[in-house]
């Protein structure tokens, strides 16, 4: 299925570069900047400029344009993400170390016990909605977790055991997925910015579906504090996601 944010269809330009159109590889670079864009915004407070970090995303991007195979059943899209990520990974863990919070390195510990306690029981790994509900986690917390926390791995590696034909490449998600959970990654690195009284505010008014009056009250504070609070916190999560 084409994706609707592309004037062209991937799969198409992929056909005609292998057939020798050096244009087509061009065009799918161009088509596929706005994914290189979204993963480098991931990691642009981390001491790098973030326009080379998109030039780093290319080379990853490079590599998906050479390696793609449609028949393999996901879209380009797909298959591009874990390598533009990884050649920013590799970039930044060789330029120095890439800073993942505490709470990130927490879950991903929570997970990986959680992991291996159910292959012990079951034989087999768990599914993403099964690690959701055994870890009380969201499951973009998971993947964020997972991916911050792990080596960069090929896409074409087998889970589920030695006789399995799963690929980590049949895990993976759609184009709107993955744009989807780009920017909730995007926010939830903006939400760890702020400072834990504005966090709980935060929580309490948008988790908790509180009013500011029940919020200033559990705060010890009052509603028109609570109020000039959420307007600022507002403020400064629209200025961080907009870059």
């Amino acid at each position: 299925m084409k994706n609707k944010n592309l004037l062209y269809d991937n799969s198409e330009l992929i056909q005609l570069y292998k057939s020798g159109d050096q244009n087509a590889k061009e065009l799918l670079i161009t088509e596929n900047l706005n994914l290189v864009r979204s993963i480098a915004l991931r990691f642009k407070n981390r001491g790098q400029d973030y326009e080379d970090l998109i030039e780093i995303g290319k080379i990853g991007l490079l590599k998906a344009i050479e390696g793609y195979d449609d028949t393999l059943g996901y879209t380009f899209s797909t298959y591009a993400f874990p390598l533009i990520t990884g050649e920013i990974k590799r970039f930044l863990r060789d330029d120095g170390p890439i800073k993942i919070s505490r709470s990130i390195k927490s879950n991903a510990s929570i997970i990986m016990q959680a992991k291996q306690q159910y292959i012990k029981q079951h034989g087999k790994e768990p599914h993403l909605s099964q690690l959701c509900e055994i870890c009380n986690l969201s499951a973009e917390d998971i993947t964020l977790a997972l991916e911050a926390c792990s080596p960069t791995v090929s896409i074409h590696e087998k889970i589920g055991g030695k006789d399995s034909d799963i690929t980590i490449g049949d895990t993976l998600f759609s184009d709107d997925f993955i744009e989807e959970l780009t920017e909730k990654i995007a926010l939830h690195e903006a939400v760890d910015s702020l400072c834990e009284f504005d966090r709980k505010i935060l929580h309490l008014r948008y988790y908790k579906n509180l009013t500011q009056t029940q919020t200033a009250s559990l705060l010890g504070t009052n509603q028109v504090k609570v109020s000039r609070c959420e307007k600022k916190i507002l403020e400064k999560l629209r200025s961080i996601m907009a870059g």
